[in-house]
């Protein structure tokens, strides 16, 4: 009986090592995609700190050719005024004035727009200092969880070899027709193929084990499968077990 206890002992051993390097190596699967979707969140500030760059050199642009045309209207006014004192006809001075007043008009309606130009310059830069400013707080913390990911991967990775070496120790150690079953069991029920009773229950499928099975496992005089899950059971509350839990 204690020597088919130290044969379990040792299953669950291989069992819990089996479940640690399962979810180290599910933890080096996600952290990939975690990477992928910290760079398209600084792809994304990226671009959003371009586009408000770019409305900001337009507006800039805009700002600029007003300014032009304003100096083009006003070299205007000066030739009209110029050529107003060397006229002689009525006809030709009404005209010269009439030229005056739509430079002079056209002026005006340049210079609001420049100054809602100018407006707009100062919004946009505004807007823009301050979102670049929380652009690249959060691009620094993206690329920090970044940098965490993949410390944590290379743990990970040597945490992985660790545990294939200790499992192939393990392995060894096992009995060998115990551990045919257990593998059989892995390839059909997951890496979960050991599962403790307690209260008569199977705590992995969670249904009763009859009485007369459940005394069976007690006694501990023979290896034993759930009757419903089919997987290896052992009497979780057996004191040579504590410290040996399922680990799922």
């Amino acid at each position: 009986m204690d020597d088919l206890r130290e044969k379990m002992k040792q299953l669950i051993r291989l069992q819990e090592c089996d479940i640690k390097i399962r979810n180290a190596q599910a933890g080096i699967g996600e952290n990939p995609k975690r990477i992928e979707e910290f760079s398209e969140k600084i792809r994304k500030i990226e671009e959003q700190v371009d586009q408000g760059s770019l409305q900001f050199e337009e507006c800039n642009r805009e700002k600029r050719e007003i300014d032009r045309r304003i100096d083009d209207v006003e070299s205007g006014l000066k030739k009209s005024q110029v050529k107003l004192s060397n006229i002689a006809s009525n006809k030709e001075y009404a005209a010269a004035l009439k030229e005056i007043s739509d430079l002079e008009r056209e002026k005006a309606t340049l210079e609001d727009k420049a100054l809602d130009l100018m407006e707009r310059k100062e919004e946009l830069k505004t807007a823009y200092d301050s979102f670049n400013k929380e652009a690249e707080e959060n691009k620094k913390r993206f690329l920090n969880d970044q940098e965490k990911i993949r410390r944590n991967v290379t743990l990970l990775e040597k945490e992985l070899k660790k545990l294939q070496k200790e499992k192939t120790f393990l392995r060894q150690a096992v009995d060998s027709n115990l551990l045919k079953q257990y593998d059989f069991l892995k390839i059909h029920k997951g890496v979960v193929a050991i599962s403790p009773v307690a209260g008569s229950v199977c705590k992995v499928c969670n249904i009763g084990i009859p009485p007369q099975q459940f005394n069976e496992l007690i006694r501990g005089d023979t290896i034993m499968n759930c009757p419903n899950c089919k997987r290896i059971i052992y009497w979780g509350e057996d004191k040579c077990y504590n410290g040996q839990p399922l680990n799922e």
